[in-house]
């Protein structure tokens, strides 16, 4: 026989899903109630599409993800912006109460009201114990609001939603690079940058308020880059200069830094040799990568030539070739376009000969 408190729990669920058509509340009227003291903060409900809905109680577990993804957003949101946790945001029909938040501007900002969508840059639910909700009505309603991005933090997977495109995809936990919010490119600092490059094994670019994640190596790109590194090391570390291989920024202006495959100077203590970052070097090369070719064929030169690299090597495995530019009155000049059966040779470096045969015949 069932208990009092069953026979209640089961009339409650009958009563959650009406059959008789019900009255939606809007967003005025809901503000009206909380006005008027017909709720209050002692009442657990959020208003989700019209409909008042009972919060879930929160465990341990729900209360240290959600502090520490704030505390995480808070270490990277860049100036005019700011992160909030567990307070309402208004939509058209709607006053959710997301997890986590990202809003634009200040929080005195908005002593009057609550943010709206438009103000959003990132919404985040911690699913426990709430996971079907925040994949279906949540969801949704942060998609209709314009909310672009949403993420979803289920227990080892974060799930990050694209509301533009609603496609749902896993990137991995908390800590890895994926917190890479696209709304905000543009707005990065450089101190943003380097603290975001120190806790991924990820290469990062930056440039111009941007990040750029460059993709993972192949082994075919690992093993021509080492090759190169071992040539270049035996000719030059012997004459006191130091080679060096990705992971190692390069600064190539202020605000704007690279990963070069090889990063090369003929003196090793040369004061652009830094720890952090080099300020410089005399000689780069860049394996062409082909998700984006350009990046190394077009945009790269432009970079090492203002920042004064006197040689930039590029190795591309889509045609086999390697082609030496040297800088010359400020931009670069091809010194060679070397293919199989030919030796790349440099300018700067007298006797260095590199089969270009050996190369693609890895």
């Amino acid at each position: 026989m069932a208990t009092q408190k069953q026979k209640g729990q089961r009339s409650m669920t009958r009563l959650a899903v009406p059959k008789e058509p019900i009255w939606r509340l809007s967003v005025h009227q809901y503000h009206a109630m909380i006005r008027n003291g017909i709720l209050t903060d002692d009442d657990p409900v959020e208003l989700l599409e019209g409909w008042l809905v009972l919060k879930m109680p929160k465990n341990p577990s729900h209360r240290i993800t959600t502090q520490v993804t704030r505390d995480r957003l808070a270490e990277l949101v860049p100036a005019g912006w700011y992160v909030d946790a567990q307070e309402p945001i208004t939509t058209r029909d709607s006053e959710p109460e997301p997890d986590v938040v990202i809003v634009q501007g200040d929080r005195r900002d908005y002593r009057d009201r609550h943010p709206y969508a438009d103000e959003i840059a990132l919404v985040v639910e911690v699913a426990d114990p709430t996971l079907q909700r925040d994949r279906t009505s949540k969801k949704r309603l942060y998609a209709r609001a314009g909310i672009a991005i949403y993420w979803i933090i289920n227990k080892e997977a974060l799930m990050a939603v694209s509301t533009e495109s609603l496609e749902l995809k896993l990137i991995g936990h908390i800590d890895s690079l994926q917190l890479n919010l696209q709304v905000l490119q543009g707005l990065w600092t450089e101190e943003q940058y380097l603290m975001l490059s120190k806790q991924t094994n990820h290469l990062l670019e930056f440039s111009d308020g941007k990040l750029e994640v460059l993709p993972m190596p192949t082994r075919r790109h690992q093993m021509i880059l080492l090759l190169l590194y071992e040539l270049f090391k035996a000719m030059v570390n012997p004459a006191g200069g130091i080679v060096l291989v990705a992971p190692m920024r390069l600064q190539v202006r202020p605000g704007s830094f690279r990963e070069p495959d090889v990063l090369m100077l003929l003196n090793r203590h040369d004061p652009r040799n830094q720890e952090a970052f080099w300020l410089g070097a005399d000689l780069v090369i860049e394996v062409v990568s082909p998700d984006r070719p350009e990046r190394d064929l077009e945009e790269k030169p432009l970079d090492y030539a203002r920042a004064g690299i006197p040689e930039y090597w590029i190795v591309n495995p889509l045609d086999e070739t390697v082609t030496v530019l040297v800088l010359e009155d400020g931009s670069y000049t091809t010194h060679g376009s070397f293919a199989r059966g030919t030796y790349a040779t440099s300018t700067l470096l007298e006797g260095m000969r590199v089969d270009v045969e050996a190369i693609f015949s890895l």
